[in-house]
């Protein structure tokens, strides 16, 4: 009996060991240092549902985004990165329009989309704390407003839906998700923390509340469990015809967060959202269903 008791509590020691918790805890932050250069890719895959007036409408949004983030100082704890767009690829389906745009196949994108091109290899600024939270983005603006012809109705209205989409405000957003996610202390396997920003998601405004937990540690990887509650909407802005459109959304996210501890890099995150809502215009109360699968990488130039 001894004989197989011992080479299992062997067995069970070195699980225990290799999953190197016990209470040992990590500190997990930003630490890119300056003069490294990283790419960043974000592939978000949207499918949202309208219902109105016994008429169901379903939109298909799938857009990949690829940032090169070049570390350029360190002021304190703190990082200055440059960011530039290094591909853009977007597709949008609904009943009423079938459209795509990549900037590694121009000649067979959509005309309507052409203006993304002119996002791309332009730098903007941003400044990171070590806990991941974005303090400042500067220069997506200017960007915005060198592109394309300013003359015509088509180039404005186009102009106007970008900036709503990609402006300082919006981009903090949306980067927050590969970046403000660190706890305010070191942390050991099985911990959680949680931490709360805002984003905007096109024309509306949406709250996360989040709560990680240090799932296991590997080989220099942090492996993080990620569940949020989503709550947003409001008063639509952005065009005219939205002015008296009002969204009421909630919703949820799950997922997982791998980390290089040592540079506090996310090289690997998957992350669902499921929300659910309603739309208010005309009198007329239209639910909403949508459902994202983000997945972001990263890794060293």
């Amino acid at each position: 009996m001894k004989k197989i008791i011992i080479p299992v509590l062997a067995l069970g020691l070195g699980l225990m060991a290799s999953c190197k918790g016990g209470g040992e805890k990590i500190d997990l932050k930003l630490n890119l240092q300056p003069g490294t250069q990283y790419l960043y890719s974000m592939n978000t895959k949207m499918e949202m549902t309208q219902s109105a007036m016994g008429q169901t409408m379903k939109t298909n949004n799938d857009m990949i985004m690829d940032f090169v983030y070049d570390v350029t100082a360190a002021e304190g704890t703190n990082k200055k990165i440059t960011v530039t767009y290094d591909r853009i690829a977007m597709q949008m389906k609904s009943q009423m329009a079938n459209l795509s745009y990549d900037s590694k196949d121009t000649a067979n994108s959509s005309p309507e989309l052409g203006m993304m091109g002119y996002m791309l290899h332009k730098p903007f600024n941003m400044l990171v704390s070590e806990k991941g939270e974005i303090l400042k983005v500067e220069g997506l603006q200017a960007i915005i407003n060198s592109m394309g012809d300013s003359t015509s109705e088509a180039g404005l209205q186009m102009r106007k839906q970008l900036a709503t989409s990609f402006n300082d405000s919006s981009m903090k957003g949306m980067l927050q998700q590969s970046l403000n996610f660190f706890p305010d202390k070191p942390v050991s396997v099985g911990d959680t923390w949680k931490r709360s920003y805002s984003m905007n998601m096109s024309i509306m405004s949406v709250n996360m509340d989040n709560e990680y937990k240090l799932a296991s540690v590997d080989k220099g990887i942090a492996h993080i469990e990620v569940n949020s509650k989503l709550t947003g909407g409001g008063d639509i802005t952005g065009t005219e015809e939205m002015k008296n459109v009002k969204v009421d959304l909630k919703g949820d996210q799950k997922g997982t967060m791998d980390v290089e501890i040592a540079s506090g890099l996310v090289v690997n995150s998957s992350l669902k959202q499921d929300i659910k809502g309603d739309i208010s215009m005309m009198g007329m109360k239209i639910p909403l269903t949508m459902n994202q699968d983000i997945t972001i990488t990263a890794k060293k130039k």
